[in-house]
């Protein structure tokens, strides 16, 4: 709903700002809109990853956890939820895998 469009740290952060096109805040004051909230609009229209993409950058290494949260509040998340929902995005190792472990040392 809101995509970080009124945390310009984090809209940064996350590039929601970049290419913007110049175009854009001609036509958008023509329609009574300041540069501030063209670019707000330009900000949130970005689309993020799905939690299950950030879960898996997350296993891959390619984020960490500081930043799957704050991709999770980006997703409208509710902080409640954040931290469990962290929690389970590991995958448990099946007792097939531990069988198998057990069983080369």
């Amino acid at each position: 709903a809101v995509r970080e469009a009124f945390t310009p740290d984090i809209a940064a952060k996350f590039g929601q700002y970049e290419d913007y096109p110049p175009d854009l805040e001609t036509w958008a004051m023509k329609k009574g809109l300041s540069k501030e909230w063209s670019q707000r609009y330009w900000a949130a229209h970005w689309n993020l990853p799905s939690p299950m993409q950030g879960f898996e950058m997350l296993h891959r290494g390619v984020i960490d956890e500081s930043e799957l949260n704050m991709l999770l509040r980006a997703l409208d998340v509710m902080p409640f939820w954040r931290d469990k929902l962290t929690q389970i995005a590991y995958r448990r190792l099946t007792r097939v895998d531990i069988r198998r472990m057990y069983k080369q040392g």
